[in-house]
């Protein structure tokens, strides 16, 4: 499987009527795991130049992001099993209506 990227190639018109291939960039939002794990490493990078206030807040951040991504998955993967739950139910009394 190739690797996954956030740039999508497309075709675009340019001002004379010829074409020419452009490179978006998918902007992904929300917390990660990886930025929280690059927020506390600037952390410790900063604590161990004696930046204390900074190594603080950094820390403070990337806790808070990793609690938010945890919390996130957690909620997408309870609503993926009440809804597989749901759609179960359904299949098991559509095959029990009276007729």
């Amino acid at each position: 499987m190739p690797p996954r990227t956030t740039v999508r190639t497309h075709q675009r018109t340019t001002r004379n009527g010829g074409k020419t291939t452009v490179r978006q960039h998918k902007r992904r939002y929300g917390p990660s795991a990886g930025h929280a794990f690059g927020l506390a490493t600037r952390s410790y990078k900063a604590g161990r130049k004696k930046r204390r206030v900074i190594a603080g807040f950094l820390l403070l951040a990337a806790v808070a992001e990793f609690i938010t991504w945890i919390s996130f998955s957690i909620t997408a993967l309870a609503m993926a099993a009440v809804a597989t739950v749901l759609i179960a139910l359904a299949v098991v009394l559509s095959g029990r209506t009276p007729r």
